[in-house]
């Protein structure tokens, strides 16, 4: 599964956006970024070994993470959209 989206995923994007778009390289990284992230993340707080108590103490730092990497996504999104339409005339 992860192979197939791997592949398809970013001629799927070229295919909508065109090949000269920058924004495929940012939807490619972030979008298995995500995947990914959320994967694994699911798989370590919701594990049946962790102990319940410890989920509730932990749940602060989930947010935290998922703030995080919305701000970091948000941030990069905005600088490749300021490059975009504001280019460099020097």
């Amino acid at each position: 599964m992860f192979l197939a989206t791997v592949y398809f995923w970013p001629r799927y994007l070229s295919e909508i956006l065109g090949e000269q778009s920058p924004w495929i390289s940012y939807l490619y990284t972030y979008g298995l970024g995500v995947l990914f992230f959320a994967f694994t993340t699911f798989w370590i707080f919701f594990s049946p070994s962790r102990n319940p108590k410890k989920r509730k103490q932990d749940t602060f730092w989930l947010f935290v993470l998922c703030g995080t990497l919305i701000y970091g996504m948000a941030l990069h999104g905005f600088w490749i959209w300021f490059a975009v339409s504001y280019p460099f005339k020097g």
